[in-house]
């Protein structure tokens, strides 16, 4: 009788294992069907870097219509892995959120692909995916977020995670029906917009174009120029070739003092007789805080200069600024240097508040007559600034303003020669910092990761223990105990084994 109870004690003992197995897979697919249905995460990260913030989920439950995000980040990108749990957060939190990811390296056709659907719309020649990390798009309004905004660097050298405040903001932008406009002011002699030649803007237009920025030409030669700068975000006044009248003066002082943004990127602009001549824009460019002098700039570091010239056209020296912190300043790499050509001298007033942005070498000299170029004249030994920004706030905005002593960093030349990386992401950085519409999200930084490793004496003498003698002591210990209980239920199964009745 032995045997007909060993197996049914067999039979039942496999239809229990049946059973429990089918329970466990049924009860893995109700946990799955409820997950689907009530997603939550935990977040138990140091700093709660995974949680997004009160303000992030009230944009994300309050979006009226439904957003697209494409990411073009490669998952070999240091930024990958903590922005995909970023978007993932984000994805628990509204339905109203699609998200598609684009490999360029493995998928560099779909990359192309979206190059092509966005080359009106600011992703053109010279622009692809590897500049761009988001395309945020909803409805009509599209938004792009670089890689560049992902990150950013205290004074510590410490990396800040600016992931959430780029990404909800763009977002919270696409929401909105309007593009921020930029008035490109016409009537003496400034680079046109919807000029192909080297010296023209088409390759500006195209870019501000991917920063939701509506870029338009708008003339002052009218019989009421003040009405026409109605309604302008910003101003920006490019190479002008004729000195302005005081009347197209009044009405661009008069926008300035109601609040509007301005961009004054001025040559010098040469005389009859050789001299060098005021642009009519200084009652202007005083109200802004800046003085920007009748010169002419020189340079005379011949490692600054290009050969063959007269000093006229040379690299500037960037000075500390959210505009020129993508320009190298310590290895001054040729490729994110910025090239200024044909300069005059712009410098702050005292007690303006406006910070210099770039500035030539202390060799260099400004000469107030174009017969003087060829002329030994000594230097100041002083650095002449060339470009200076001035941000003031009131109590109800924020107002920015940019005076630039030369206007070649505009042209189309600078965005098509790969050699002036440099004179692209200052342009760029300028018009982002100075269209920058007050803050629609109040996103708090995340806390700082600081870099590189520092370990004390203490702390490497408690990593050797660990490492030679606690996780192999460890490792040895279960080993053991494994191999101990194992031996254990092989001898209990013997014993019962000798034990049974034939």
């Amino acid at each position: 009788m032995s045997g007909p109870r060993w197996t049914n004690a067999t039979s039942s003992a496999s239809l229990l294992a049946a059973l429990g197995v089918f329970s466990a897979g049924l009860l893995l697919a109700e946990v799955n069907v409820l997950a689907s249905r009530n997603y939550f995460r935990i977040d138990v990260s140091s700093g709660q870097r995974y949680s997004i913030s009160h303000a992030s989920r009230h944009i994300l439950e309050e979006l009226s219509t439904p957003v697209h995000l494409t990411v073009l980040l490669a998952p070999s990108d240091p930024l990958f892995s903590e922005f995909r749990q970023l978007l993932q957060s984000y994805s628990a939190t509204t339905s109203r959120l699609t998200i598609q990811e684009i490999d360029p390296d493995r998928q560099p056709a779909a990359a192309l692909a979206m190059e092509q659907k966005f080359q009106d719309g600011g992703m053109g020649s010279g622009v692809n995916g590897s500049d761009v990390a988001v395309v945020i798009e909803a409805g009509d309004q599209r938004w792009f977020v670089r890689k560049g905004q992902l990150t950013a660097l205290d004074e510590e050298g410490a990396t800040e995670w600016r992931m959430e405040a780029a990404l909800t903001e763009g977002i919270a932008q696409v929401q909105s029906p309007r593009s921020s406009r930029l008035c490109f002011v016409s009537g003496h002699g400034e680079r046109s917009l919807d000029d192909a030649a080297p010296e023209g803007l088409v390759e500006l237009r195209s870019r501000l174009a991917k920063s939701n920025l509506k870029s338009e030409r708008v003339p002052l030669d009218v019989p009421h120029p003040e009405n026409a700068l109605l309604g302008c975000d910003s101003i920006c006044v490019i190479g002008p070739q004729r000195p302005w009248p005081s009347q197209h003066e009044e009405a661009l002082l008069k926008s300035w003092n109601s609040g509007t943004h301005i961009a004054l990127f001025l040559d010098p602009l040469v005389g009859a007789e050789g001299e060098i001549v005021s642009s009519g824009l200084d009652q202007v460019v005083e109200a802004i805080g800046v003085q920007a002098e009748s010169s002419f700039v020189v340079e005379e570091d011949p490692t600054l200069r290009l050969p063959g010239g007269l000093g006229e056209s040379f690299f500037a020296t960037p000075r500390t600024h959210a505009i020129t912190r993508d320009l190298s300043t310590e290895e001054m790499r040729l490729d994110t240097r910025v090239l200024l050509s044909a300069a005059r001298a712009i410098f702050p007033l005292s007690g303006s508040g406006a910070t210099v942005l770039l500035e030539t070498s202390d060799r260099a000299r400004s000469v107030t007559q174009m017969k003087e170029l060829g002329q030994p004249i000594s230097s100041k030994n002083t650095a002449i600034p060339l470009a200076i920004a001035r941000e003031r706030t009131s109590s109800s905005k924020s107002q920015r303003a940019l005076v630039i002593g030369s206007s070649n960093l505009t042209d189309n030349h600078s965005f098509r020669d790969p050699a002036l990386l440099g004179n692209r992401r200052f342009t760029e950085s300028a018009f982002a910092w100075l269209s920058e519409r007050p803050a629609l999200v109040s996103v708090p930084e995340q806390p700082p990761i600081r870099a590189g490793l520092s370990l004390s004496e203490d702390s490497l003498s408690s990593l050797l223990w660990y490492v030679l003698v606690y996780i192999p002591a460890g490792a040895a210990s279960l080993g053991a105990f494994i191999l101990t209980r194992r031996q254990r239920q092989e001898d209990a199964s013997r014993e019962e084994a000798e034990e049974a009745p034939p």
